[in-house]
Order: structure tokens, then sequence, then C-alpha cells
């Protein structure tokens, strides 16, 4: 990472990262306080934020939150610095944008361990899922922040092939991969025929996908993928699809809002809450 932004109020901490961080070639640009440090961003567009968490204006938090609503600089790896590293603020900076934390003291060492980490991760964000061209966990991860952030409402859906691992012991691995070829051409065929912009793919792995999609949309797609994976996929193959629901003013972590509907999907009859619900339970009953 060559770009590193830094923000922190202590002129010897920043003295002390740019000493670290310099001899590796990277460039640094710094803040001292919340009031402009998004403006400076904006213009000097780094691969990583380094943030203190307590700064002479207001909260680290609201810079994190901001970058994560911001357009041009929401994918950002973002590592918290701070002191306090009790696990409630651990947990708290995670829901509020933070992608790693460092502790107060710090050498070297651990300071370009965490930067190989959001380097990892911006991989993971800024390449697509291998096979498919969708989109990865961390980057679907990266846009419902967004979403989130920007006090959007979104539509969360959970796809998965039922009995994949039964279909795939009977007939082996080659047919089994073919079955996750179908859902792929499936919900390309939905979005291309039913022009669901502002709609987001992810492919999480094996028989699992992650639709990010506006609210009203949800319903069509759910319809539409179905009926194109039953008219190719082998006859009594079909799809799960559970759905989430979020208004403008939630304010759940994305990492906890998958957690809420992975364990849904992991139940056979989904869950009870009226916002997230088992798709075709919702739309036959």
């Amino acid at each position: 990472m060559k770009k590193i932004f830094a923000i922190d109020d202590d002129p010897e901490m920043l003295e002390m990262m740019t000493g670290m961080l310099s001899p590796l070639g990277c460039s640094m640009q710094f803040a001292t306080r919340c009031k402009g440090a998004v403006e400076k961003m904006r213009q000097f567009i780094p691969d990583a934020i380094l943030l203190d968490v307590l700064l002479p204006d207001g909260s680290g938090f609201e810079i994190s939150r901001s970058v994560r609503a911001d357009s041009s600089l929401y994918k950002t790896p973002i590592l918290f610095i701070s002191s306090i590293m009790d696990g409630p603020e651990v947990e708290y900076a995670l829901t509020q944008g933070c992608d790693a934390y460092l502790g107060k003291p710090f050498s070297a060492k651990d300071l370009t361990t965490r930067l190989n980490d959001l380097h990892a991760l911006a991989g993971r964000i800024n390449q697509p899922s291998t096979g498919t061209n969708f989109l990865t966990l961390e980057a679907i991860t990266r846009e419902i922040d967004h979403c989130v952030f920007q006090q959007r409402a979104f539509a969360l859906c959970y796809l998965s092939i039922e009995d994949f691992d039964a279909y795939q012991v009977i007939h082996g691995h080659e047919e089994a991969m073919g079955l996750i070829d179908h859902v792929c051409n499936a919900i390309r065929r939905t979005l291309v025929e039913n022009d669901l912009r502002g709609t987001a793919i992810a492919h999480l792995g094996r028989e699992y996908f992650l639709a990010l999609l506006p609210p009203a949309s949800y319903d069509i797609f759910c319809r539409q993928v179905e009926l194109n994976f039953s008219a190719s996929a082998p006859h009594g193959i079909s799809l799960r699809i559970d759905v989430s629901l979020r208004n403008e003013s939630h304010a759940v972590g994305t990492h906890v809002l998958l957690h809420e509907l992975q364990n849904a999907h992991k139940k056979h009859n989904g869950s009870q809450q009226p916002t997230l619900f088992r798709w075709d339970r919702h739309r036959n009953g």
C-alpha cells in the first residue's frame, strides 16, 4: 500500500508512523482533526486510512462512517489505532466501518502486518469471485456498508441450491459444479431481462450466493431467478432464498446482518422476524 492517510492529534505519533512507513516507499498525508479530514482524503484517494479513535473535535468513528458513506472512498480499508483495546470497543468499531484494530503502543512490525492484511483485503474487495465473476463476500460486504452509512433502504437475498451435498455425492463433483453454473445463468438472465439496476451479486463459495438490491426489486428478483433456474436445472433441484429487508434507520452492523441471515438460512423454516423470511413461504403465505 503506497498511499496512507493518517489521522491523529498527536504529532509524535504521526512522526513515528512516518518513520515506520516512509522507508517502505509509502506516501503519507495527515490530519489532526475530524473537520476537513474527509475532504483531504477525497483529494488524496488513499490506499488505507489509519485512524485514531479520540480526536479533539470528535470521534474517529464519525470519520469512518463518513468514509463508508462517501462514493469515492467507501472501499478504502480502515485501521483504527487506539490505546483502548477492550472487547466492546473493538466490537463497536467493527460496526462503524472499521476493518482492523491496532493498540497503542505498537511496533513497526505490528503496523506493517496490519497494513499487509488490509492490502490483502483490498485485493479481495476489488477482484471478482473466482469462476463466477460475481463479487466476493468482502466486496458485497463493502457495498452493504455503503448502503448502511448512506442510510438507504435495501434488501438482501441469500440463495443456495437445496440438497447440494446429496446431489454431489450421487452425481459427482463436475455435475454439482454445473448446478452452480445454472444459478449464475439464472441470476444474469434475471438482471438483464428485468433491468434490475442497483443490484450487486456475490458468490460466497460452493452453492451460496448473496444479492443486494433495492427493496422494491426483491420480489421480482426472487421470482424470476427461481423460474429461470427451474427452467434449466435438473428435475427436482430447487433454490432456497431467504430475504432480509432493512429500512433507512437500521443501525445494526453489516457483519451482524449477514450473521442473522446465514443463521436463518440454516434453519428449515427460516426466521419468524417480519423483516427476515424465507421467500417462498412469504410469497405463498
